[in-house]
């Protein structure tokens, strides 16, 4: 099961070894490395960090489910969450 994704395009992948494969060989493509003083992670783009505190630190989760208490910062990360847990379920009963 792919449930490890890349946060810079829309890759995904079963373990987080290839996930940082991934992100090592597409997104750095530079020597220069951008790295989040809030936590690991890293990238060769100054504007995807700027992404990435915006989105993982600092945005609000508006976006909540109305089967369980999951939020979500994302439609499209909410529609994930719907898809993976609840319609699953479903279709399992």
């Amino acid at each position: 099961m792919k449930d490890k994704f890349c946060d810079l395009c829309y890759f995904s992948s079963s373990t987080q070894g290839d996930l940082n494969k991934h992100k090592r060989s597409v997104h750095v493509k530079s020597g220069m490395v951008y790295k989040c003083d809030r936590c690991d992670y890293s990238t060769g783009v100054k504007h995807y960090l700027s992404w990435h505190v915006y989105s993982v630190h600092t945005k609000p989760k508006v976006f909540k489910c109305s089967e369980c208490p999951y939020e979500a910062k994302f439609r499209r990360v909410m529609q994930r969450h719907v898809d993976n847990v609840h319609n699953k379920r479903r279709n399992k009963e």
